[in-house]
Formats: C-alpha cells, sequence, structure tokens
C-alpha cells in the first residue's frame, strides 16, 4: 500500500479552518480514486500545505506552490528515482484558511505542483506566468476535477 492509500493528504495540512480542511480532503479522495498513481507522487512532493497569509491574499491571491530546493545531489537523484519526471522538486502548498477555499483553487495548486518544466516549456516556458498557469490548469482539467468553463470564467475575470 502506497503513501496516498495509507495516509491523506490532511495529515500534511496545517490550515485550521474546518471547512477548508474538508474541501481539500474531498479533492484529495477524488484525485486518489482517478489517479492514484498522482496522488502517490503528489503526496510524496507535498511537504506541507501551510496558510496562504491574509497579506499576500489581499491582492486575490487565492494559493500559491513554492518549489523547494534540493539539499544535495543525492536527494535530488532520489527524488528523480522516486517520482520521474513530475514536478520539479519538493514544495509546499499555500492556501487560503478561509471557508471560501473552493475546490478549484486546491486541485490547480496540485497542478503547479505536478507540472513539469517540459509542460511549462510546452505553453510558452517557465518564466510566462500565463503559461504556467495554463500547465497547472491542463492537469486540473485531465484530472477531472477542473472544467474549462471554470478556466475561461477565471481568465476574463
Amino acid at each position: 500500500m502506497g503513501d496516498s492509500e495509507s495516509r491523506p493528504i490532511v495529515t500534511k495540512c496545517l490550515l485550521t479552518n474546518a471547512t477548508a480542511r474538508r474541501t481539500i480532503c474531498k479533492v484529495w479522495m477524488e484525485l486518489r480514486k482517478r489517479f492514484p498513481e498522482d496522488a502517490r507522487i503528489l503526496f510524496g512532493i507535498v511537504k506541507a500545505i501551510i496558510p496562504l497569509p491574509d497579506d499576500e491574499a489581499a491582492d486575490g491571491t487565492c494559493g500559491e506552490w513554492i518549489p523547494g530546493y534540493f539539499n544535495s545531489l543525492e536527494d535530488q537523484i532520489g527524488y528523480f528515482n522516486r517520482f520521474g519526471d513530475h514536478g520539479q522538486g519538493y514544495g509546499t502548498l499555500k492556501l487560503l484558511d478561509h471557508d471560501s477555499l473552493t475546490a478549484d483553487i486546491i486541485v490547480h495548486e496540485f497542478g503547479h505542483a505536478f507540472s513539469t518544466l517540459e509542460d511549462q516549456l510546452d505553453r510558452g516556458g517557465p518564466l510566462a506566468e500565463w503559461d504556467c498557469e495554463a500547465a497547472a490548469d491542463m492537469h486540473a482539467v485531465r484530472w477531472g476535477l477542473m472544467d474549462i468553463q471554470e478556466i475561461q470564467r477565471r481568465h476574463k475575470g
């Protein structure tokens, strides 16, 4: 039994809002059911889910993937041996710690964690803001946890 089956992602969650935690659990259970290998990889990549500070959310930001750094070449080799080319390394996910946290926000941020450099290059490159967003959305749609209409609505707003 892999990590994603034996321990839910909420064990890494430091959010205190009960509604936000329940929403994370619901998204995680759906992802685990539909794409168990992707869930296993995400469980390993995401080191913690922490509250997005209110001052960072003031501009409308709802979540942020903070990639970490490898401590050594051995750490980097171990990561790629375990997860292949999924993601770009371990990291921390910042999410709203409010009732307003939605499944779409969560799955989009999971998409950032799961995106590879190749995913981003296919959409214009990792430094092109909207291309990184498109790479994250691509995974959310592939997982069947976000629909195209929601993506279009967000980008028009």
